[in-house]
């Protein structure tokens, strides 16, 4: 994992921000169209806020998911925190990150 993850359920502002600008696309909001989304932190590059998706794994634990909203109308776009440590620890801040 990189160094700037924090605790294994958690994820760090820093590489929040490498997911989301080597993983995907920006794109639009679908209900206003701004491209314009913000990362919930409670502190600057402390760990980005995630809360259950309400659905939980196959062991029972809560999926937890981290959501990105919309400057413009608030709406929120949620994105699986499995799927975004499991990439963060595939591509470490000082290795050169793969889309793969």
């Amino acid at each position: 994992m990189s160094t700037s993850a924090i605790g294994s359920n958690t994820i760090s502002f820093t590489d929040a921000v490498r997911f989301f600008r080597i993983v995907t696309n920006s794109g639009p909001c679908p209900m206003c169209s701004a491209v314009a989304w913000t990362i919930p932190v409670n502190q600057m590059n402390g760990p980005v806020s995630l809360v259950p998706s309400g659905n939980n794994d196959d062991s029972g634990s809560p999926v937890m998911e981290l959501k990105l909203s919309c400057d413009v109308c608030g709406y929120f776009r949620s994105h699986n925190a499995t799927i975004i440590r499991k990439w963060i620890s595939e591509n470490p801040a000082d290795d050169e990150p793969t889309n793969g």
